[in-house]
């Protein structure tokens, strides 16, 4: 008699790391201010794919909404839609969004809330308005904008161009299948 199992690790997620928006560098070092990374298992590198050759950002699959850091949890209420935002859920809140991006070969995700990705998103909003027409922008980082805030303090805003349009790659269309059909994992 033989026993087997398989905790599928990867959730069926097909997930290669997660994209972040490092406006004043992380505290490691190990990633620059101004500068999108990846991480991976623990493992941190600049996403240099987005600054050389831009990657594609999954605007039809995008989301927005409330984030918030209740000790450990990382709380998210969604909006029901891109245009529509609903009231903040409490104190502490912040705006946020996340979007599937693909370099052509792998697919990230972009979970992230702050005033720098929300103004960041902002820009790049008025850039694809009008002229998403079932095509998913390809979009390469520009440079980063530093701002200050009335309290003193700064951070630096992610400033995108929309490099040219393209059909969606295999790596998302796959994901959006799996989407579909259910088999995906809330991650």
């Amino acid at each position: 008699m033989s026993f087997e199992i398989n905790l599928n690790d990867d959730n069926g997620s097909s997930i290669d790391g997660f994209m972040q928006w490092s406006a004043r560098g992380t505290q490691d070092g190990s990633i620059a201010p101004g500068n999108f990374y990846i991480s991976d298992s623990g493992e941190k590198s600049t996403f240099e794919s987005i600054k050389k050759d831009g990657v594609i950002f999954d605007i039809y699959n995008m989301k927005t909404g409330w984030n918030k850091w209740e000790g450990t949890a990382n709380l998210w209420e969604w909006n029901e839609n891109l245009v529509d935002w609903k009231a903040s859920p409490g104190e502490d809140w912040k705006q946020g969004l996340q979007m599937e991006v693909s370099d052509g070969t792998q697919v990230y995700i972009w979970r992230q809330s702050g005033t720098a990705v929300m103004q960041g998103m902002s820009k790049l909003a008025k850039l694809i308005n009008g002229n998403a027409t079932g095509k998913l922008p390809k979009v390469k980082l520009k440079s980063a904008e530093p701002i200050k805030f009335k309290s003193g303090t700064s951070t630096n805003v992610p400033i995108f161009e929309i490099l040219s349009w393209e059909d969606r790659p295999f790596p998302l269309e796959a994901r959006q299948d799996m989407n579909k059909s259910g088999d995906d994992a809330e991650f």
